[in-house]
């Protein structure tokens, strides 16, 4: 009997979504975030475990540690190009073969992931952290949650080493909800984070008093 065919991959409920949000404006809790690290003018650096693009979109160098839906890429003929809104994605337009994907998902394939980007963004964290070594640092955690998928691990891991180093690190929570002791010693803004982020924004742009 003739083999069946085999059962094509399932594209990516989750970059679904995420491609969905290219219709949409970029949310005003980014451009606020933006014109905030502006404002304090200081060396800044973005990292998020977001894939939807939107404070790249915004301006912000975000390094995105779980990859993202923004761009794909043949492995056949190593053409990159970014995504659209539309889905599931065009093939190749050179050689007609499916493209890969910036990110890491339980449902692909191994082999159908690019990591170079991610992998870059990853190398680019740790230089940023190397760089910071010896002087203090401080973290702005905006919308992180507390389980094994968000940046909290990685921050306590941050945290963990620059005081074994000696070195200084002030964090400030933004969320709902607390972190619960995830963050010993953050400062704990609890609220909307748009919100939050919009007056934190009033605040650093406003005009020191004479």
């Amino acid at each position: 009997a003739a083999a069946a065919p085999p059962v094509p991959t399932q594209y990516p409920r989750r970059s679904r979504g995420a491609a969905a949000t290219r219709l949409c404006g970029c949310p005003p809790r980014y451009r606020d975030l933006r014109a905030l690290l502006d404002a304090l003018a200081a060396e800044a650096g973005v990292v998020s475990t977001n894939i939807d693009d939107l404070a790249t979109r915004a301006g912000l160098d975000e390094l995105q540690l779980h990859g993202s839906t923004g761009s794909l890429q043949c492995d056949a003929c190593g053409v990159t190009w970014a995504a659209d809104a539309d889905w599931p994605p065009a093939d190749c337009a050179t050689c007609g073969k499916r493209p890969r994907f910036n990110l890491p998902t339980n449902t692909l394939c191994e082999e159908e992931v690019v990591w170079t980007e991610i992998n870059k963004a990853h190398r680019a964290s740790r230089e940023f952290l190397a760089a910071a070594a010896g002087a203090p640092l401080a973290v702005l955690a905006v919308g992180v949650a507390t389980h094994v998928h968000s940046l909290t691990p990685e921050l306590q891991l941050v945290l963990e080493a620059r005081a074994g180093s000696g070195d200084r690190t002030d964090v400030a929570w933004i969320n709902l909800r607390s972190h619960d002791g995830a963050v010993p010693g953050a400062l704990e803004l609890l609220g909307d984070a748009g919100a939050t982020v919009a007056e934190l924004r009033r605040l650093a742009e406003r005009p020191c008093p004479e």
